[in-house]
C-alpha cells in the first residue's frame, strides 16, 4: 500500500543534510572539519556554548545526562537551518534534520569517560506511515506557516524523519533516540506512525535493532502488512482478559473448588500488587475459584474491588510494623499471633476447619518477610507450608538489599554506590553517622534515593528531605543510594518449589517523576537470563512470585536496584502476553505439579489508567474531611506496603546514647570549657551567644592551601611541567565578616572576596590592601555608608572585578573608562552561569552565543593594561562533588573558547569559586579529581594565557573555613510536654484529643516526649535545616559536654510563637533540666552572618511617612 510512497522518499533522501559552520574566508564546511582555527566567531561561540553545556552533564548521568539536556533544549518545528549559529538561535523550532544533525554533532564533540567512550553516534533516517488525519494536520501547519518544504518531506501518507542512532560497538546493537522517545520496530505497518523503512548513516556494518538487522547505508524495510488497507482510523478496544477464562495447560488438573487468599490490596498512585494478582487469577483459573481479599484494614480500597468474591480486614494496621528488623531474631509474640491468625483464616478456614484447596498468596514485602521467618522457626506441617506461596528465609537472604547478592552472582549486575544506615539501637543518628550521610550526599549530589531495609523509598532533593526520610520508620536499617540513569526494567517470574514456571521482562516506556511506571513494554527474557533465573530458582528452592528491578545504562550494563519477593504492581499486564504468572503459580500448587514446558511470552505494550468501579464486599468508614486533610493520607512513599494510607511517622523513642564529642567538636568544647572556667557564675552568662574557635579557623585556612598545593604539585608531575599556574586563595567575606577572621585570612595570604562596597570597607579596615580585594556579585556597588568617600582611587586599584551580567559589565567598563571615577582594577572578568545540570540566576548566560559575543566585545574595549578573567561559582554542597567537577571542566573548556573571542588579550585569572563543605578536600576522590582539573588547566594554559604572565587559578573559600569553627551557646528556658504521634503509639484519636489525654500523664511519669524551649530562635541559626548541626549538652552534674543524639521523639524548639521556630528531633538524656547550656555547633558561617533579630522588642529603623 505504501511501497510507491516509500520508494519516492528513499530516492529523495539518500543522505541527511550536514550542519555546517561559517569560516572567516567565507567558505562553509561541515562542523567536523579538523581545522577549526578559521571558524568565524559566530559559529565558534555557538559550538563552545552547546558543547560546554553537554560536557557538564557527564558525572552522574553520562550519555543519558547529555540526551536529557538535548531533549530540553532542542524542540521540533518547521525551521530549516544549516549553520550552527543559526540552529542555536531557533532551537525551539528546528526541523527534524537540523535538530537530529545538531544533536549528533554535539554528542560526537563530548569527551565521554569509561565504557561510554565506546559508543558511536550517527544519524538514522526513517520513513513512517501516518493516518490520514495526522498527515492532513501536518500539511495544514506547513501551509499556514508558508513553508514550501512539505512536498519533499512527505509522499502520500508517508513522511521522512531523522533521529539519532546510538551504537554499542562492543555489542553490535543500535538504539534510536528521538528527543526523549526510544523508537522500536513496529509490529505492523497498519499502526499509526509505524516505521516502514530505516537507514543508518554509518560505516559499513550490520547492527541489531531489537531483533531487526539494519545494514549501514542501506534502506531496510521493516513492519509487516504493507499491503493491508485501513478500514477505519480507530481501533476497537480489546476484550479484557480478566473478564474471560483464559485456559492454561494446568487448569485441567486444578480442583474446581479452589480458594485463594490475596493480600496487598492497597490502591493509590503507588499501589500494591494484590488487586492485579487477583485479576490474573480470575483470568486464568477455573470459574468456580473463590478469591478472597485479605488485608490489614477495611480502608484499603482494593478490598472493595469486584474481582474478589469476599474480603476480610483482619488486623489493626499499626501492628504490621512490629516485625523484627533482624532476620535472625526470634519472632515476637505479636508476630506469632499474627501468623497464627493468618494460618487460621487463610489456610485453616474461618470456621477453624481445614480447607484442603485453599492457598495464601502474600503480596507485601512485610508479610512475605513475616511468613518466611515464622515458617523457619515454627513447627508447621507440610500441608500448611505447601499452601503458603512465599519464599523461604534462606531465599530472601540471597536478594537482601542493598547488596542483592543473587543479582550480582547469577546475572552479573552491578550495584550503585550506597551507604547503609545503622539500626536504631546502634545509634543511627550519632554525629559520626550523620556526617557520613552528609558526606555521601555531598559526593554524589541530589537527588538521592533513600530506601528501607525491605520496603519504602523516597527520592530526596535536598539535605532536609534526606534527613526527614532517614527518620521515617521504614528507613530504619535501610540505605542511601546514588540514582543511576538509564532504562528502568524489571524481570517478573513465578516459581514453585525451585522450578521456574514463567518469566518476562518489563521496560518502563513512560514513568512519572518518582520513576513509577505509567506505560511499559513486556517481552520474553533472553535465553541467558532465563537460564540464570532457572539456576537461581532451583538453588534457592524459590516458591512464589518475584521481580528483579534494574537499570540498563547506555552501554548495556545492568544495575540492580531492588529484588521484590512478590509480584510487581503491574502484574495484571502479563495476562495480555499469554503468560499469566500468578495463575501459573496457583495452578501448579493446586495440581501439585510443575510447569512442563516454557510458557511463551507475546510482546505487548500496556499503560495504566484510572477507572471508577462499584464498591462491594466491605463498608468503608466515612472520615471527617477536615481531619483527613491533616492525616497525611496518600502521602506515603512506602512502596509495597498495605499500610500506605497513613502518614509515616518519625522513629519511636529510644534511649539517648552517651557520646563524647570528637574531632573538631572536641577542640570546640575544650575552648568553650576553658573560656567558661574564667566565669565564676555561669548563671549570669547572657545567652544566646555566638562562639568562634580561632584554632579551628587557623587549621582550616592552612588545610585549604596545603591540600590544593598538593593537588597542583601532582598535576605538574603528571604533565612533566615545571612552570605552571599560581594558586591564589580568597576568603568569602559574606560568609563570615568577623574582623578576627578577616585578619587571620590576610595573614595566611588570602585575598578578600567581596560582594558589596561595605564588605570592601570591612576588608580595608581589617588590613587588606586594595590589590588584595576581589569584587564580585550582582549588586557589588551597594554601600551601606554611601555618604563616606571610598578609600580607593585610580592609583590604588582593586585586584579584580567580575561582572555578573552584561548590564553589570557595561557599567563596570563605563566606570573604568571614566577618569573622574575612583574605580580601577588589574583584572576584569565575567562570571558564567552553570552550563547545565542546574539553573542559576547568577552569571552571564553561557548557553547564549550572542551573550558571549557581546561580553567579549565589551572586554576588548578596555585599556590594554587591564587583564581578563573568567569566573564560575556554584556551591558543591548543593550540586554534589561529582557534578561540581563536571561543571568546572565545562567552565574551563568555555574559557578556552571565550579567550579566542577576546582576540590577542590573554586570560590571566580563572576563578573556580567555592561553596565547598569543610571536608571537601579531605575526600580522596575529590583530591584525585582536583588533580585532574589542575592537569587540564596546565594543558589548556597555552591556549588562554601569555607566556610572559603566569595564569592565576583562584578559589573562594567561605563556609569551609568558618562553618565548623563556630557555634551558638544557648540555654534551656523550659521543658514541656509535646504532642505525640498517637497512631504510632497505638492510641485512639479520641483519647489524644481529650482535655487531659494520656500523653500528659506519660510526660508526668517520665515516659512521654519532651520539648526543650531554648532562648534562641530560628533567626539566630538561619541555615539550621540545610546541613547537619551537632547538638551538645553541658551536663550540669559532671560538667562535661555530651553529644545529644538526633532523630528521636523529643523536640528542640525556639522561644518565639512561630510554628516554624524549631530545630531538631532528638533523644534527650533524662538529666536535662531547665537552665542547662546547649551548644548548636557548625554554625560559624551563614548561620551567624545571615541571622536576623526577632522577638527582642527592638524596633527597626523606619522612615516615617507624612
Amino acid at each position: 500500500m505504501w511501497a510507491k510512497d516509500v520508494a519516492e522518499l528513499q530516492s529523495k533522501f539518500s543522505s541527511p543534510s550536514p550542519i555546517v559552520v561559517h569560516f572567516q574566508n567565507g567558505l562553509k564546511e561541515p562542523w567536523n572539519k579538523q581545522t577549526k582555527k578559521d571558524v568565524a566567531s559566530c559559529c565558534k561561540t555557538a559550538i563552545a556554548s552547546i558543547v560546554s553545556s553537554a560536557q557538564s552533564c557527564l558525572s552522574t548521568n553520562g550519555v543519558a545526562g547529555v540526551l536529557n539536556m538535548l531533549e530540553k533544549r532542542i524542540h521540533w518545528g518547521f525551521a530549516r537551518k544549516d549553520y550552527v549559529c543559526e540552529c542555536l538561535e531557533c532551537m525551539n523550532e528546528l526541523d527534524c534534520e537540523a535538530g537530529a544533525s545538531l544533536a549528533v554533532k554535539i554528542l560526537r564533540s563530548v569527551q565521554f569517560i569509561g565504557r561510554e567512550d565506546e559508543l558511536q553516534f550517527v544519524p538514522v533516517q526513517l520513513i513512517r506511515a501516518f493516518n490520514t488525519s495526522s498527515i492532513t494536520i501536518t500539511k495544514n501547519q506547513y501551509t499556514q506557516l508558508k513553508h514550501d518544504s512539505v512536498v519533499p518531506w512527505m509522499a502520500g501518507s508517508c513522511s521522512y524523519h531523522l533521529v539519532v542512532g546510538i551504537i554499542s560497538v562492543r555489542r553490535g546493537t543500535i538504539k534510536l533516540w528521538d528527543f526523549g522517545v526510544w523508537l522500536q520496530p513496529s509490529r505492523e505497518a497498519t499502526e499509526d506512525s509505524a516505521i516502514l523503512s530505516v537507514r543508518v548513516v554509518s560505516s559499513t556494518a550490520v547492527y541489531d535493532w531489537y531483533g531487526t538487522k539494519l545494514v549501514a547505508n542501506q534502506w531496510t524495510n521493516c513492519g509487516d502488512g504493507w499491503n493491508k488497507s485501513r478500514t477505519n482510523e480507530g481501533t476497537s478496544c480489546p476484550t479484557l482478559p480478566w473478564a474471560k477464562n483464559v485456559l492454561l495447560p494446568l487448569v485441567s488438573l486444578v480442583p474446581q473448588q479452589l480458594t485463594v487468599f490475596v493480600s496487598g490490596c492497597h490502591m493509590s498512585a503507588n499501589p500494591c500488587s494484590g488487586v492485579g494478582v487477583a485479576r490474573c487469577l480470575r483470568s486464568g483459573l477455573p470459574l468456580g475459584t473463590i478469591l478472597v481479599g485479605f488485608d490489614a484494614s477495611e480502608n484499603l480500597t482494593g478490598l472493595t474491588d469486584g474481582v474478589f468474591d469476599r474480603s476480610i480486614a483482619y488486623f489493626d494496621h499499626n501492628a504490621l510494623h512490629k516485625n523484627s528488623d533482624d532476620d535472625s531474631d526470634p519472632i515476637s509474640l505479636d508476630e506469632q499471633q499474627k501468623f497464627d491468625m493468618l494460618v487460621r483464616t487463610a489456610i485453616g478456614g474461618e470456621d477453624g476447619k481445614r480447607e484442603g484447596n485453599s492457598f495464601f498468596l502474600p503480596c507485601t514485602d512485610d508479610e512475605v518477610d513475616l511468613v518466611a521467618r515464622c515458617m523457619d522457626q515454627l513447627p508447621l506441617s507440610s500441608g500448611i507450608s505447601n499452601r503458603i506461596l512465599s519464599p523461604s528465609i534462606a531465599a530472601l537472604s540471597r536478594i537482601a538489599k542493598p547488596e542483592i547478592p543473587a543479582a550480582v552472582e547469577y546475572f552479573g549486575m552491578k550495584i550503585a554506590p550506597y551507604l547503609s544506615l545503622l539500626e536504631e539501637e546502634d545509634d543511627a543518628a550519632s554525629h559520626d553517622s550523620t556526617e557520613k550521610v552528609y558526606q555521601f550526599c555531598n559526593q554524589h549530589g541530589y537527588p538521592i534515593l533513600v530506601k528501607g531495609k525491605r520496603q519504602g523509598a523516597a527520592v530526596s532533593y535536598s539535605w532536609s528531605e534526606v534527613f526527614a526520610a532517614i527518620n521515617m520508620c521504614w528507613a530504619k536499617g535501610g540505605f542511601l543510594q546514588r540514582i543511576v540513569a538509564g532504562a528502568d526494567k524489571g524481570i517478573a517470574f513465578s516459581a514453585l518449589n525451585g522450578e521456574l514456571l514463567g518469566a518476562m521482562v518489563c521496560t518502563k516506556s513512560i514513568s512519572d517523576w518518582k520513576r513509577k511506571l505509567v506505560s511499559g513494554e513486556l517481552e520474553s527474557v533472553s535465553p541467558e537470563v532465563y537460564a540464570a533465573l532457572v539456576r537461581f530458582v532451583r538453588e534457592t528452592r524459590w516458591t512464589g512470585g518475584g521481580e528483579l528491578e534494574y537499570v540498563e545504562d547506555m552501554v548495556g550494563d545492568c544495575w540492580a536496584i531492588d529484588w521484590n519477593p512478590r509480584f510487581p504492581s503491574w502484574i495484571f499486564a502479563c495476562t495480555y502476553s499469554g503468560c499469566n504468572l500468578p495463575a501459573l503459580l496457583v495452578a501448579a500448587a493446586a495440581a501439585n505439579v510443575g510447569s512442563r514446558e516454557k510458557v511463551a511470552v507475546q510482546p505487548v505494550s500496556f499503560t495504566k489508567t484510572i477507572v471508577e468501579i462499584p464498591r462491594v464486599n466491605l463498608q468503608l468508614h466515612r472520615r471527617n474531611p477536615l481531619l483527613t486533610l491533616f492525616d497525611g493520607l496518600g502521602l506515603s512513599t512506602n512502596k509495597g506496603s498495605s499500610v500506605g494510607l497513613r502518614q509515616l511517622t518519625p522513629r519511636n523513642a529510644r534511649l539517648a546514647i552517651r557520646q563524647s564529642p570528637s574531632g573538631d567538636l572536641q577542640v570546640l568544647c575544650s575552648s568553650v570549657t576553658a573560656t567558661l572556667a574564667l566565669r565564676e557564675n555561669l548563671g549570669s552568662l547572657s545567652t544566646p551567644k555566638y562562639l568562634l574557635s580561632k584554632d579551628l579557623v587557623w587549621a582550616a585556612l592552612d588545610n585549604q592551601v596545603s591540600s590544593l598545593k598538593d593537588c597542583a604539585a601532582m598535576a605538574h608531575t603528571a604533565v612533566d611541567q615545571r612552570s605552571g599556574f599560581d594558586l591564589q586563595m580568597c576568603l568569602s567575606v559574606k560568609t563570615q565578616p568577623h574582623k578576627a577572621v578577616l585578619q587571620m585570612a590576610r595573614q595566611k595570604s588570602y585575598f578578600g572576596e567581596c560582594i558589596s562596597l561595605s564588605e570592601v570597607r570591612a576588608c580595608l579596615e581589617a588590613g587588606f590592601a586594595p590589590q588584595e580585594i576581589v569584587l564580585t556579585g550582582p549588586g557589588k556597588f551597594w554601600d551601606s555608608t554611601p555618604h563616606l568617600a571610598m578609600p580607593c582611587t585610580k592609583a590604588t586599584p582593586l585586584k579584580g572585578i567580575f561582572a555578573d551580567s552584561l548590564a553589570d559589565l557595561k557599567r563596570i567598563v563605563a566606570r573604568l573608562l571614566d577618569p573622574q571615577d575612583w574605580l580601577n582594577c588589574d583584572v576584569v572578568g565575567v562570571r558564567f552561569c552553570p552550563a547545565w545540570v542546574t539553573d542559576s540566576r547568577f552569571g552571564i548566560d553561557c548557553r547564549n552565543p550572542k551573550c558571549l559575543a557581546a561580553a567579549a566585545k565589551l572586554l576588548t574595549s578596555l585599556p590594554p593594561h587591564i587583564q581578563l578573567g573568567t569566573h564560575f561559582h556554584h556551591a558543591s554542597s548543593n550540586l554534589g562533588a561529582d557534578s561540581w567537577f563536571d561543571l568546572a571542566n565545562a567552565f574551563l573548556s568555555l574559557t578556552v573558547a571565550f579567550a579566542a573571542l577576546c582576540g590577542s588579550r590573554p586570560v590571566s585569572v580563572v576563578d573556580f569559586g567555592g561553596g565547598w563543605t569543610a571536608d571537601f578536600l579531605t575526600v580522596e576522590t575529590n583530591k584525585k579529581r582536583m588533580t585532574a582539573l589542575f592537569t587540564q588547566v596546565l594543558q589548556t594554559m597555552p591556549r588562554i594565557s601569555s607566556s610572559s604572565r603566569p595564569l592565576t587559578i583562584q578559589f573562594e573559600a567561605g563556609k569551609s573555613v568558618t562553618e565548623r569553627a563556630g557555634a551558638i551557646l544557648t540555654r534551656v528556658l523550659e521543658i514541656r510536654e509535646t504532642s505525640s504521634d498517637d497512631k504510632a503509639n497505638g492510641r485512639r484519636a479520641e483519647e489524644s484529643l481529650s482535655p487531659v489525654g494520656n500523653q500528659s500523664d506519660d510526660f508526668l511519669k517520665g515516659r512521654g516526649s519532651r520539648g526543650l524551649i531554648l532562648d534562641c530562635t530560628i533567626g539566630d541559626i538561619s541555615a539550621c535545616h540545610t546541613f547537619p548541626h551537632p547538638l551538645l549538652w553541658l551536663n550540669s552534674r559532671t560538667k562535661a559536654w555530651e553529644h545529644i543524639q538526633t532523630g528521636g521523639k523529643d523536640a528542640v524548639l525556639g522561644r518565639s510563637c512561630m510554628e516554624f521556630d524549631g530545630f531538631f528531633q532528638v533523644s534527650l538524656p533524662p538529666e536535662v533540666v531547665t537552665g542547662d547550656l546547649l551548644m548548636i555547633c557548625h554554625s560559624g558561617a551563614y548561620d551567624s552572618s545571615m541571622q536576623y533579630n526577632f522577638g527582642d522588642g527592638v524596633g527597626r529603623e523606619h522612615l516615617e511617612l507624612l
